[in-house]
């Protein structure tokens, strides 16, 4: 299975005005997290190559992130 091996969060906050939302100006905070994974190659199979594993954990963190923001 593949393993996060590094993260970093970035927060940045300003008071600008939200796109697309029809709320007054308010201070917005954004996360920006940058993930680092490590994989073992016989991890990877004639059914699902290298790219098909890194994109399967790409979906997983992005399940996550969409989980945290609730």
């Amino acid at each position: 299975d593949c393993q996060v091996t590094f993260v970093n969060l970035k927060c940045d906050s300003s008071k600008k005005r939200r796109r697309g939302r029809k709320s007054p100006s308010k201070e917005v905070s954004l996360i920006t997290a940058e993930f680092e994974m490590e994989m073992k190659e016989d991890e990877a199979s004639d059914s699902c190559n290298v790219d098909c594993v890194r994109e399967k954990m790409k979906q997983k963190l992005q399940s996550a992130m969409r989980t945290l923001r609730k």
